[in-house]
């Protein structure tokens, strides 16, 4: 009986899940005592503390007991002959000058030997197998190679409660096994009667053909009726055989048939689990990228908006140094009524000759002018190759954060292609896994068809020759009551 488990999925590993699992958890030592009692090797330590030598060996040793699957070397080895194939047809697709390169060198089937992976692989399809079959779906390969306490704690408590389910209901079965028995034997009993029947109607054949109780080779001819009888009888038995030929040729086609479609059944149920880790793997990515993406974006962002303040600040400055030119503006204009009143002193001293002190003081406060305004040109000179090189800075400054704002937003526009190209792929894989579900689907359904006719078919012959039997059985009797008669008159 299988039990569903309803567990959800981990967003990580180490992350105990929220479980309604069909079956009770044990603790370590019930399971440690339950296991024993059925003779598997196990201790308190080794499941407290499970390694991944200990869970392999055990969960072999659960296939071979409770599946009957004792061939993982040998399936492991047609896995790896497989993958081999796969790899030798792409080479020779791509080009045959490889092949002439490696002087036609062909591994042999029995020189092939799996690989540790190769048999990692094998033990946990088949432990996914058995675990699904008894209630716990969600068996991952990690469980196989990095155990952990609790979910091996997890998976042996499901063995057990499995293992405690079988007693329980072991009792019920075997009637039905005994009663197999039997039947098994009461059909050996019946063919060794039915070969028996076989050489007593030869031996009654020849006893009708031939004179003196078959121990001549004289025909009978007074019998020839009986032996053209005989002849009809015998036909219709060859071609009865020839029946059972054909229907037994039929039954060996679908049995061919049969391991044809469940070898691809087998290679498309590990083509699912390829693209469902690699569906898994797309998923990682994508989450993965993104987040790159928008902590790189984030890092851009506080970048431009540095380069926005420091461009503000230079405009701050610029807006000061307009202030500055503006101010010297009104210097120049004052230095300008200055010389102008210096002109109108200078004239004044022509005119008048007493004012030759004054003009001297005139032209002293002149000197002291001129020596400002020359000084107020080198600042304004210093202010106009200031300005200029702040306006290289602010144009080199405009440039490069152009410069990053396309890169930026080319990387953008890529991620976004990625990322639609991602998803594209997956919505592909999913109408790809869609499809291959229809067609297992389909096989099973064609396989389950040719069973049931087969079934029928069986049956019907089973009948004809159950009649047929009758039909003999009759006329023997009939004939050893009519020799009966013949030998008492």
């Amino acid at each position: 009986m299988r039990r569903q488990s309803t567990i959800t999925t981990t967003p990580a590993r180490g992350v105990r899940p929220v479980t309604k699992d069909a079956f009770p958890y044990l603790d370590t030592r019930e399971i440690t005592s339950c296991l024993l009692e059925c003779d598997f090797n196990v201790s308190l330590e080794l499941i407290a503390k499970p390694t991944s030598d200990f869970i392999i060996r055990l969960y072999t040793h659960f296939l071979e007991t409770f599946m009957g699957i004792d061939n993982l070397y040998e399936r492991a080895r047609e896995l790896a002959m497989r993958r081999l194939e796969v790899l030798k047809n792409g080479d020779d697709n791509a080009s045959d000058e490889g092949a002439e390169q490696n002087g036609g060198s062909n591994l042999e089937e029995n020189s092939i030997e799996p690989s540790a992976t190769d048999e990692i692989l094998t033990l946990f399809r088949c432990c996914r197998k058995f675990f699904q079959n008894i209630g716990v779906d969600d068996f991952t390969l990690l469980d196989l190679t990095r155990p952990e306490a609790l979910s091996t704690k997890r998976l042996l408590s499901a063995v057990v409660n499995y293992l405690r389910f079988r007693e329980n209901i072991s009792s019920e079965y075997e009637a039905l096994a005994e009663e197999a028995d039997s039947t098994t034997t009461r059909i050996q009993q019946l063919q060794e009667e039915n070969e028996a029947r076989v050489s007593q109607i030869h031996e009654l054949q020849r006893r009708l053909k031939y004179e003196d109780d078959g121990n001549s080779d004289v025909p009978r001819h007074e019998l020839q009726h009986v032996y053209n009888y005989n002849k009809k009888l015998e036909s219709k038995l060859r071609q009865l055989k020839s029946t059972q030929e054909r229907l037994t040729k039929q039954h060996d086609d679908y049995k061919t048939e049969k391991n044809s479609l469940a070898t691809q059944l087998y290679d498309i149920g590990f083509l699912c689990d390829e693209t469902s880790g690699e569906i898994e793997n797309l998923k990682s990515f994508k989450e993965k990228d993104i987040g790159q993406l928008t902590t790189i974006v984030n890092d851009l962002d506080k970048e431009a908006e540095g380069l926005i303040r420091t461009f503000i600040t230079f405009e701050k400055q610029y807006q000061n140094l307009g202030k500055t030119l503006d101010s010297i503006q009104v210097n120049e204009l004052s230095i300008n009524n200055l010389i102008r009143v210096a002109e109108d002193i200078s004239r004044s001293l022509t005119k008048d000759e007493s004012d030759v002190y004054n003009i001297r003081q005139q032209n002293d406060k002149l000197q002291d002018i001129t020596r400002d305004s020359n000084d107020l040109a080198k600042q304004i000179q210093t202010r106009s190759e200031q300005l200029a090189k702040y306006e290289k800075k602010y144009r080199d400054l405009e440039e490069s954060y152009t410069k990053k704002y396309e890169s930026l937003s080319k990387r953008l526009k890529e991620t976004n292609e990625a990322l639609d190209d991602v998803m594209r792929q997956n919505a592909e894989r999913n109408e790809e896994n869609k499809r291959t579900h229809k067609l297992i689907s389909k096989i099973k359904q064609e396989t389950d068809d040719i069973i049931s006719n087969f079934e029928k078919d069986f049956k019907s012959k089973e009948a004809q020759l159950a009649q047929l039997k009758y039909i003999l059985t009759s006329y023997m009797e009939s004939l050893t009551k009519k020799f009966s008669i013949d030998s008492g008159s």
